[in-house]
């Protein structure tokens, strides 16, 4: 998979239940398989004016994005950031989807921005699966990988996966995996 590119993805949201809920922000980045980053990605918060319930309200106040909200662009305009910006990887590379819990990430983005992740391989990279594995398999390393902290912001959320991501992989070679 030399060929390949991770498209790391991180949404935050109104709602557990994409059916049921709106995005509020979106967050995308291009690493290498080695976990280089290729750009400074893309992150937008998106216009959003409903009233949030006392859990959104309770985790997007503190953070400033249902204020970041209020005067965002539009959902089409993310829309269409979001998928040039996906666009980019795709000549030539195979491209996985990757991040923490990331079957969340692709079901919000399949719902509000249909057509978004089009020809991106089948494939994921779920950091939470691996930190599974890792705790189950590997416990002694599980306690040496970086703490996630998250203030529910796509970039802090992003930094954090990616980080934790770095580490299994730098251990992983460190014992000739």
């Amino acid at each position: 998979m030399s060929d390949s590119l991770l498209l790391w993805a991180d949404v935050e949201t109104t709602s557990l239940d994409p059916a049921e809920g709106d995005l509020l922000e979106v967050g995308l980045r291009y690493t290498d398989m080695g976990l280089h980053q290729l750009d400074d990605g893309l992150s937008t918060p998106i216009r959003w004016t409903g009233t949030p319930g006392p859990f959104t309200r309770a985790m997007h106040t503190p953070n400033g994005l249902l204020e970041a909200c209020r005067t965002a662009p539009p959902l089409a305009q993310a829309i269409v950031w979001a998928r040039r910006y996906v666009e980019r990887g795709l000549d030539g590379h195979t491209v996985l989807l990757a991040g923490s819990s990331v079957s969340f990430d692709r079901a919000w983005l399949n719902t509000h921005m249909p057509g978004v992740l089009d020809g991106l391989h089948h494939r994921i990279l779920d950091v939470s699966s691996l930190l599974v594995a890792v705790q189950a398999w590997a416990p002694g390393l599980a306690d040496t990988l970086p703490g996630h902290e998250t203030n529910h912001r796509v970039d802090t959320c992003l930094d954090g996966s990616m980080a934790t991501c770095r580490a299994i992989m730098e251990d992983m070679r460190c014992a000739h995996f």
